[in-house]
C-alpha cells in the first residue's frame, strides 16, 4: 500500500482514535523500515487513550498473528505497543501526561486493559530509576 502524502493523515488518524485507520494497523504495519515502525507504534500508544477498547482489540489481532508465528508482526503487538518506547521522542513533561492518561484508559477497560497496563507500569518503573540514576535521555518533543 502507497502511502506517502497520506502517511502524516494515517498516523494522526491512528492516534486520535479513528477506528478506520486504527482497523487498517495491522495491514500497514508489516514491512515498514524501523523508523516508521515506530511512528506507527507510537500512534497505536495513542490510540489506547483515544480509543483504548478498539486498539486493544486490534492488539490482540496483532498478537494472534504473533502467535502463529507471523514475524512480520512481531514488533508490533502488546509487548511494544504497551510500553513507554515514546519517551525517547517526547519530552519528560509530555511523556509523564501520556502515562498518567494511558494508565487512566486502561485501567478503565478492566481484564482486557490489564496486560497492557502491567507492562506499562513495568515499563514506566524502569524510566523513572533509570531517571533517578542520571541515565535517562528523554525525548524533545512535546504533546
Amino acid at each position: 500500500m502507497e502511502l506517502n502524502g497520506g502517511l502524516d493523515t494515517v498516523l494522526e488518524g491512528i492516534a486520535e482514535g479513528d477506528n478506520a485507520w486504527i482497523s487498517l494497523y495491522p495491514s500497514l504495519v508489516p514491512g515498514t523500515n524501523s523508523d516508521l515502525g515506530e511512528e506507527f507504534i507510537d500512534a497505536m500508544g495513542f490510540a489506547l487513550v483515544t480509543a483504548p477498547a478498539k486498539a486493544l482489540n486490534i492488539l490482540d489481532v496483532v498478537d494472534k498473528r504473533i502467535t502463529k508465528k507471523d514475524e512480520a508482526m512481531y514488533r508490533f503487538g502488546t509487548p511494544t505497543v504497551c510500553t513507554m518506547g515514546m519517551v525517547y521522542s517526547y519530552d519528560k513533561p509530555s511523556s509523564l501526561r501520556y502515562y498518567k492518561a494511558v494508565t487512566a484508559s486502561l485501567a478503565a477497560q478492566g481484564k482486557h486493559g490489564a496486560e497492557c497496563l502491567k507492562i506499562i507500569n513495568e515499563s514506566m518503573h524502569e524510566i523513572e530509576a533509570d531517571d533517578q540514576q542520571g541515565k535517562m535521555t528523554w525525548g524533545t518533543r512535546n504533546g
